[in-house]
């Protein structure tokens, strides 16, 4: 199947700020007496970044946005690759997981509100399960050309939408939290 993830998510934009993806030009550095390298650099958008290594020795970039937002940029996170932390003014966060070729691969997001959206994105599809603090679950599956939802509630009821194959495609990803859940599926 040809590769249509950027039909069903543009994931260009969150790999671009993602700043072990570009050049780094650091504009000034500063070192301690124990050898320690601190990089700056000050972003197109007005971001300050300061650059470090954290215990393990892995590439750190932490960004201070105008907005309020910190960014936190990793050269390998405690898997061994690639991540992005961004915590948001508002109380929100995001988390962006990439590849080994720092392509963006997972997105975990958790609302002020306590609800948490986590988003998988393979080549010819995008999964998402939204985990919420009142009402259920949601689990979603998009492609270029269809998409399904099963909406659990609280007490363990399904209500779905979309084509047989992409339910059935759901429960199969998601198998471990639908065991037993009995869909009318269409």
């Amino acid at each position: 199947m040809s590769n249509t993830k950027n039909l069903i998510l543009d994931t260009k934009e969150i790999e671009d700020k993602f700043i072990f993806n570009r050049k780094i030009n650091k504009t000034g550095t500063i070192a301690d007496s124990s050898g320690q390298v601190l990089g700056f650099q000050k972003t197109n958008s007005g971001s300050s970044v300061v650059f470090t290594q954290d215990g393990d020795g892995c590439e750190v970039a932490i960004e201070h946005r105008l907005d309020g937002t910190k960014v936190y940029h990793l050269t390998e996170d405690g898997s061994g690759l690639p991540a992005m932390h961004e915590f948001n003014a508002d109380g929100s966060e995001f988390m962006y997981l990439f590849s080994e070729i720092k392509e963006l691969e997972k997105i975990i997001e958790k609302k002020v509100n306590g609800d948490k959206l986590s988003t998988w994105i393979q080549d010819d599809f995008v999964v998402s399960l939204e985990q919420r603090k009142k009402g259920g679950c949601v689990f979603k599956i998009k492609t270029a050309t269809s998409e399904a939802i099963i909406n659990q509630s609280i007490d363990g009821s399904c209500q779905t939408y979309g084509a047989k194959r992409d339910l059935d495609r759901l429960v199969s990803i998601f198998e471990a939290q639908l065991d037993g859940i009995n869909l009318a599926l269409k």
